[in-house]
């Protein structure tokens, strides 16, 4: 049975932003915004950059400047399993980070080996 990695996948703008500013970008645009209608300005805004940073404030504006967009919402089990990864990292127990993130001790496992 072939094993399955979490991955965020992207659609249509997403996966161009994530394209050519990186996934990050888009992860952060979805953990400030997803599940909202967000108005783009037409010039890059101060409320825009502290929500999203530069780069991609940058990229909506020349993008959807002017527009209404709607921010898809982040996966959350992807969300569950980087935060698995990064509590692994600090030296939390595979236990510790089951009940951290809501999951079960296998299902923790299973991330870890993925990664």
């Amino acid at each position: 049975m072939p094993r399955r990695t979490a991955v965020t996948r992207w659609d249509g703008w997403m996966a161009e932003l994530a394209r050519d500013l990186g996934p990050e970008a888009a992860r952060t645009l979805a953990e400030q915004c997803g599940g909202t209608r967000l108005y783009v300005p037409g010039t890059v805004s101060p409320r825009l950059v502290q929500l999203v940073g530069q780069r991609t404030a940058v990229w909506l504006v020349d993008r959807f400047g002017g527009q209404r967009i709607y921010v898809p919402v982040l996966d959350p089990r992807i969300d569950q399993a980087r935060r698995a990864r990064a509590l692994r990292a600090m030296g939390m127990t595979v236990d510790a980070i089951a009940r951290a993130v809501g999951r079960s001790h296998r299902w923790v496992e299973r991330v870890l080996q993925e990664a």
